[in-house]
């Protein structure tokens, strides 16, 4: 949830006004990274699916759906649900079919000529496959550019030697002192107290650097098991476990958002799982007495595979 707060800061919002605006028209366009901007997709597509829209813009509607799926397959081999020969097939017949329906819809002068550009994804997913190469995650690639990004904003562009030299010096330096601090005891954030042989606490747990759960945060351990965090904690050889109450299951509201009951008046046992067995949801609301929807980041579908 913290990522959709960034989203929609004042910052992001002050700093989003396209350069080109005409007149005194100023279109504002989402300014965010590729993590943020699936969070937002997600919450784009449980809107679309939810609403009820008017027969009139049924082929407006159509043309969205295409795009979704070029998305949905390219997200589906990020996650090794399909391989990258699948995933290349898929992803020239999707992209062709949106190609066709937009221009149907929207003729042909609303046409950007990048869209083209998915055939070549598509074409380095076959070459992947044939020499059995690993595709890079974006979000690997967009790590390594902002932790650069940071310490080249800072050096002076002289000579390209200099210059390069300079900024790779500092990012290892970054890096070592980042594992250099770096111990199994920072999993745990925040007053630590012992129940039985783990060492628990109420705020928070860091995994792999990066990942914070706390208390409160819901969690998808299937397609139709949720679950709330109670508290976070380390077992006696230093290995993270997170405490879980289940919610009850009621029922599906799309493929991404799922009713369940507050468990607050249950009685409901706590058991312990390790983190990488549950999928930190999206987003969570409340809709009525002790029920409320939780928007998974993942389709539910794929949630905890």
């Amino acid at each position: 949830m913290a990522n959709l707060a960034r989203i929609f800061s004042d910052y992001n919002a002050r700093h989003a006004v396209c350069e080109n605006a005409v007149k005194d028209f100023q279109q504002k366009k989402i300014k965010a990274k590729c993590n943020e901007l699936l969070d937002l997709y997600a919450i784009i597509r449980h809107r679309i699916d939810t609403t009820t829209f008017p027969p009139c813009v049924s082929g407006e509607l159509n043309v969205y759906q295409h795009a979704c799926s070029v998305m949905d397959v390219i997200l589906a081999h990020k996650r090794g649900l399909i391989s990258s020969r699948e995933a290349a097939a898929s992803l020239r017949s999707r992209v062709a079919n949106y190609i066709n329906k937009h221009k149907e819809i929207y003729g042909r002068t609303k046409f950007r000529p990048k869209v083209h550009w998915m055939y070549d994804v598509a074409d380095q997913l076959d070459y992947a496959a044939d020499h059995g190469l690993p595709c890079v995650d974006q979000f690997v690639i967009e790590r390594i550019h902002l932790a650069i990004k940071s310490r080249a904003e800072n050096v002076k562009k002289s000579k390209a030697d200099a210059f390069s030299t300079s900024v790779l010096q500092r990012t290892f330096h970054d890096k070592m002192q980042h594992w250099a601090n770096w111990h199994d005891s920072q999993y745990l954030q925040g007053k630590v107290a012992r129940r039985g042989e783990l060492r628990c606490a109420p705020v928070g747990c860091i995994f792999d650097g990066s990942l914070l759960m706390g208390k409160g945060d819901v969690v998808f351990l299937a397609p139709q098991r949720l679950a709330r965090i109670q508290w976070c904690a380390l077992d006696r050889d230093g290995q993270p476990l997170v405490a879980l109450t289940p919610l009850p299951y009621i029922r599906h509201v799309t493929d991404r958002s799922v009713l369940v009951q507050d468990p607050d008046w249950l009685d409901a046992d706590v058991f312990y799982v390790q983190p990488d067995r549950v999928s930190l949801a999206l987003a969570w609301h409340f809709c009525r007495d002790r029920i409320y929807s939780a928007l998974a980041r993942r389709g539910v579908s794929v949630v905890g595979s």
